[in-house]
């Protein structure tokens, strides 16, 4: 990453802790995805098939908000800016937990928070009518009308843990995390 690692290397290493079935610190892009995604599903072949798929799309989900919103970019393979940022999924006996990181904006932070907070204070039915609203009302602003930490909640089941660390004056790291059980 662009930015001095040391700033929020200690946010790193905290989250690498215990035991984890993938890590990566870098630019999110299609083709990276892709090699994580066919990972992730060749790995958990002793997981029930729900939990799976599931895993598999809250981390997607999750790997493009990165892709998408980091204020870091580089350049990708197929020639346009890939966001960069970190992704850790760990997995314990009965659940996974996915963690993804990278830097925003300020304006980016603020409105990352007021959605998690809005996410996870609706029940599963309004959170679907939410979804239902956000599409209608499609946005090309960021962080506004995407349906992603929507999508996120519902598959998932489980609130959206989320931790915004200021780095700077401009800039923040956001920690986005989401708990998939395997017996669903």
């Amino acid at each position: 990453m662009k930015v001095e690692l040391d700033k929020y290397q200690n946010i790193i290493d905290e989250l690498k802790a215990d035991v984890f079935a993938i890590s990566y610190l870098g630019a999110i892009d299609r083709n990276l995805l892709t090699l994580m995604a066919k990972n992730i599903e060749e790995r958990n072949q002793d997981v029930p098939p729900t939990a799976t798929k599931k895993l598999f799309k809250v981390f997607i989900e999750l790997a493009q908000n990165i892709a998408l919103y980091s204020l870091e970019k580089s350049p990708s393979t197929d020639s346009s800016l890939s966001g960069e940022g970190i992704i850790i999924l760990k997995e314990f006996s009965d659940y996974f937990q996915i963690y993804t990181g990278n830097l925003a904006a300020k304006e980016n932070v603020l409105l990352l928070q007021e959605k998690i907070e809005k996410i996870n204070s609706l029940s599963h039915d309004k959170l679907r009518e939410y979804k239902r609203l956000m599409r209608k009302n499609k946005s090309t602003d960021v962080g506004r009308g995407n349906i992603g930490l929507i999508q996120v909640a519902l598959i998932s089941g489980n609130p959206i843990k989320y931790k915004i660390l200021q780095i700077d004056s401009d800039k923040y790291f956001t920690i986005i995390s989401s708990r998939i059980d395997k017996n669903t």
